[in-house]
């Protein structure tokens, strides 16, 4: 017979509408029955609640950073499979989804990269450059920062305030055309979403669209 233990982190799709997420325990016990392994026994815990919380943070802030990752995950799934080639001054090279980079800013012949995760790559290079190599998933905001819009929370007055919390500069004579790109962006992304939920309701009944 053989014991196998461990736990994995059970979390809602991201296609329904209540989000939730929680650790399981789970415990099987295999055992080999004539020529054939089977499990002979099952348990899995549910720990809802029982969340380890580091001295000094409140509930809700776990809770929250659990939702980032989720939210994390969530949108590389819907980076599909382009990719960045990005190399740094060690010629160590990156391959990185566009849906990854929360945000990028020049400096000189460089340019930093900050990641979802909070990894920042220094590459060679020009900010067009790696806004051209985006496709459109990078917005320009500034001639020195260019943004994952899907990290923006909110727009303050010549500000653009992001998810992880960090501020970036948007020039006061383009604020109206920056907010406008985005909202476009976010109305687009909605049309875009709502379509592709059609299409899929369509092949589940089996029905066409014209």
């Amino acid at each position: 017979s053989c014991t196998v233990m461990g736990r994995y982190l059970a979390t809602t799709q991201g296609k329904d509408q209540t989000f939730l997420q929680a650790w399981q325990r789970v415990t099987m016990v295999w055992a080999i029955q004539g020529e054939k392994r089977q499990i002979q026994h099952c348990h899995v815990s549910n720990p809802i609640g029982e969340l380890k919380v580091a001295k000094g943070e409140a509930f809700v802030n776990t809770i929250g950073k659990m939702a980032w990752k989720f939210l994390q995950l969530q949108v590389k799934e819907t980076c599909g499979r382009q990719r960045l080639v990005l190399t740094d001054s060690k010629e160590r090279v990156y391959f990185v989804s566009p849906y990854e980079i929360e945000y990028a800013a020049a400096d000189g012949r460089s340019v930093h990269v900050t990641l979802l995760d909070g990894q920042t790559l220094t590459i060679r290079g020009k900010l067009s450059d790696l806004e051209k190599q985006a496709g459109g998933g990078l917005m320009n905001i500034h001639r020195c920062y260019l943004v994952n819009p899907l990290c923006i929370s909110s727009l303050e007055k010549q500000t653009a305030v992001l998810c992880s919390g960090a501020r970036l500069p948007i020039p006061e004579k383009r604020y109206t055309q920056v907010r406008e790109s985005i909202k476009e962006f976010f109305i687009q992304l909605a049309e875009n979403t709502e379509q592709e939920k059609k299409l899929g309701e369509a092949r589940e009944k089996q029905v066409f669209i014209p």
